[in-house]
């Protein structure tokens, strides 16, 4: 996840040739063209005073609950005791 977003495409740095999401979803267009072209967007002109800086606000949903696991993966100095840790002996437990 992009942890700052800095600025908004335009048509003048918008470079269309890399196939990233962007570029996929919006056929090649910058973020500025896709904005300016919603019907929202279209025929209004900001007044040089409004603030025209997005945004953004994360929301984190506290329900979702989050299992960290860690796996050992090493051998172990002595085999003699040593019971294979299968990923179904930890489903199970």
């Amino acid at each position: 996840m992009v942890s700052k977003v800095v600025e908004f495409s335009d048509i003048d740095n918008h470079d269309r040739r890399p196939p990233h999401r962007q570029n996929r979803l919006c056929g090649s267009k910058s973020s500025s063209e896709i904005i300016f072209g919603l019907p929202d967007f279209k025929d209004i002109t900001p007044s040089p005073n409004q603030n025209t800086v997005p945004a953004f606000t994360y929301i984190k949903n506290p329900m979702l609950p989050v299992v960290y696991l860690a796996i050992d993966k090493s051998m172990p100095t002595s085999t003699a005791n040593a019971e294979p840790v299968t990923l179904s002996s930890l489903r199970e437990s």
